[in-house]
């Protein structure tokens, strides 16, 4: 089931949730047969009894927000709102929304904060960060990709670190999980036939082979949308090292491709939105469903940008 996000909250960088409409998936299919998975899903149930202070040491893309949301719902005294920071897409102004956001009572039970891509967090969001944050009943969860913060991050996640309180959850990425690749593309799978309407069954030996041996630079993100453009494009049961190959170079070149274009970051955050919008609908040839899909947006959302 999706979760949905409480009618209050401020954007895209910010969602609030009621403890009812949290929903976490960790399949054992994946998470119970590794040793080095069930330690770390072992030690978030710790967490969550301790209820304190969580880090989740990943690398880019890794599924740090399954665990988030496990530790938050087990909890022995459970919190009653789950707010997600996103710093990638957070603004000051989104920020400023989060206590106009929770009820008077929210706190009374306490309030789960989980922050990911915490290295674009900026000295300004750090401050506000701070200051919203001084003299509440928190509880943080924080994915980061490295203990060794700076700038913004310094400001505020230095102390939690060095905690005596904090617990460290330590993720492998991808590329050190050859065993659970395979489960979790399974899954993916599943999940895109019903998406598509389509049959895929599995991977042939060389696609099984190659998605075991790549190193994924974008771990989870990355796999998870090369599998989905695969079985899209597919009208096979079963998908080939070739077409799998196919879809990691589109997607790298994409990735080489958007480094390398001169997006105006001047003027309103609208004009921005616009600039970025225009430069993935050109690499999609100006195919709208494919550009809203990309960007994960509605595609009236999208015609609403670009009016």
């Amino acid at each position: 089931m999706k979760e949905q996000p409480a009618a209050n909250s401020g954007g895209d960088g910010i969602k609030i949730f009621n403890m009812s409409d949290v929903r976490y998936y960790l399949p054992d299919i994946v998470y119970g047969k590794r040793k080095y998975m069930a330690d770390a899903v072992s030690d978030a149930q710790l967490a969550a009894k301790k209820g304190c202070n969580v880090i989740i040491e990943v690398e880019a893309g890794v599924e740090a927000d399954e665990f988030a949301k496990y530790i938050f719902k087990n909890s022995e005294a459970p919190h009653d709102f789950f707010i997600s920071l996103d710093f990638e897409k957070l603004s000051c102004e989104e920020l400023k929304y989060m206590d106009d956001c929770l009820p008077p009572a929210a706190f009374v039970n306490g309030v789960t904060i989980f922050m990911k891509n915490t290295e674009y967090m900026t000295m300004v969001l750090g401050r506000e960060l701070s200051k919203l944050c001084s003299g509440k009943q928190y509880r943080y969860i924080i994915s980061l990709e490295t203990r060794n913060v700076s700038g913004g991050q310094g400001l505020f996640l230095q102390d939690i670190i060095n905690s005596e309180d904090t617990t460290i959850i330590s993720l492998l990425p991808i590329y050190q999980r050859a065993d659970d690749i395979i489960n979790l593309i399974i899954l993916f799978i599943t999940a895109c036939n019903l998406k598509y309407g389509k049959n895929v069954i599995g991977l042939e030996d060389d696609a099984a082979e190659f998605v075991k041996s790549y190193r994924w630079k974008r771990n989870y993100m990355e796999l998870k949308l090369v599998i989905a453009r695969a079985v899209k494009r597919t009208n096979s049961f079963y998908l080939s090292g070739e077409c799998i190959k196919h879809e990691v170079e589109k997607y790298e070149a994409l990735v080489a491709d958007s480094k390398n274009k001169n997006i105006v970051l001047s003027g309103t955050l609208a004009d921005i939105t616009k600039n970025v919008i225009n430069v993935v609908l050109e690499e999609e040839d100006n195919n709208r469903t494919r550009t809203a899909e990309r960007l994960h947006i509605s595609r009236s959302k999208l015609w609403n940008i670009l009016k």
